[in-house]
């Protein structure tokens, strides 16, 4: 038999080549049609302060520094958002100083993200309770894992054990702490030249909880040029994510059990502060969870209409605060040895 010729063989790759070039243009093309873009860098809110640095165990955290926010002012007071040495929160015009210390432990909401400092639930539980010292570690985007490692790293570094840990939960904790797909592209995507990685957690084939090195979300060649590039990206992500993202609920659950662990070995007494939960289902299951596990939990959900949230923003805004830190206070008060609460503040 004849071998081909290394003329023929060059023009039947080429040919194939030509015409693989032509199906994916034709492809390109199509999904254009319909609207869909390549990836993009966000151009995010004009004047929104950047308050996080990089953090290689969680992923970021709370940069020191004074940020304002271009949102309309409260009552005259601009939207300050000062973070401490420390990466806190502030929760009092001066850092107080206290050996009765009050973890807080969090995401955006309990940081406050969009508020003037005042504004905080936990500025006015400082207000409460001032012979305690509330250090507000609430960060924004955090997921339960990350506040358990905050956690941890307090009690491995502090020789005085607090008073007590307060977490303030939501729902959406659950799908970062297994570093759901649809997170991951939130984080990559306000985030997308920083490679941001989101520590999370699995679970093994027994059922236990596994720790996972933080993930950054995967950049495809071409995403930024191509929409099938970026197509592919996604979906890559989606299907590779789909397991552990049916396992969010029960990672979370064991999450709160090895926070309740660590400070019980610390004799610090645990409270979980349920802050917002969509449904009824929801919040029963929960609720039932964490009581017949022996943590005190406060029920701080309620509706919030459009009024009650920061302007341009959406995160809960003073109003919601004020009624959660009404609920929180009675319900740590007797965990606290001086715990004579201080009249509410007048709004």
């Amino acid at each position: 038999m004849e071998r081909p010729k290394t003329k023929e063989i060059l023009f039947a790759l080429t040919a194939l080549a030509l015409g693989f070039a032509v199906v994916l243009g034709l492809a390109e093309g199509a999904l254009r049609a319909t609207g869909r873009e390549p990836l993009k860098t966000p151009e995010g809110k004009p004047g929104v302060p950047s308050v996080h640095a990089l953090d290689p165990l969680l992923g970021w955290r709370n940069k020191p520094g004074d940020y304002e926010f271009p949102f309309p002012q409260v009552d005259g007071v601009k939207r300050t958002l000062t973070i401490w040495p420390g990466h806190l929160r502030a929760t009092a015009p001066e850092m107080v100083d206290s050996d009765q210390k009050v973890l807080l432990l969090g995401c955006s909401i309990t940081q406050g993200w969009g508020l003037p400092d005042s504004e905080t639930y936990a500025w006015r539980l400082q207000e409460r309770f001032p012979d305690s010292q509330f250090l507000n570690y609430g960060t924004g985007a955090y997921g339960t894992y990350q506040c358990l490692l905050v956690l941890e790293k307090y009690l491995g570094e502090t020789e005085t054990a607090p008073a007590l840990a307060l977490y303030g939960f939501i729902e959406h904790h659950q799908n970062r702490n297994v570093a759901d797909a649809a997170w991951l592209e939130v984080i990559s995507a306000g985030h997308p030249r920083d490679g941001v990685g989101i520590p999370y957690c699995t679970l093994d084939e027994n059922g236990a909880l596994l720790r996972r090195e933080p993930m950054v979300y995967p950049a495809f060649p071409m995403a930024r040029l191509l929409v099938g590039a970026r197509a592919l990206q996604k979906r890559y992500v989606r299907l590779t994510a789909r397991r552990r993202s049916s396992q969010q609920e029960e990672v979370t659950e064991k999450l709160l059990l090895e926070m309740r662990d660590r400070c019980r070995e610390k004799n610090v007494p645990f409270v979980v502060a349920i802050l917002s939960v969509s449904t009824e289902s929801g919040l029963n299951h929960f609720r039932n969870f964490l009581t017949n596990n022996n943590i005190p939990v406060v029920d701080g959900t309620m509706p919030v209409t459009p009024e009650q949230t920061v302007p341009e923003d959406g995160h809960p805004n003073g109003e919601i605060h004020a009624i959660w830190a009404d609920r929180i206070a009675p319900a740590i008060a007797p965990y606290l040895t001086r715990s004579e609460i201080s009249s509410a503040p007048q709004e």
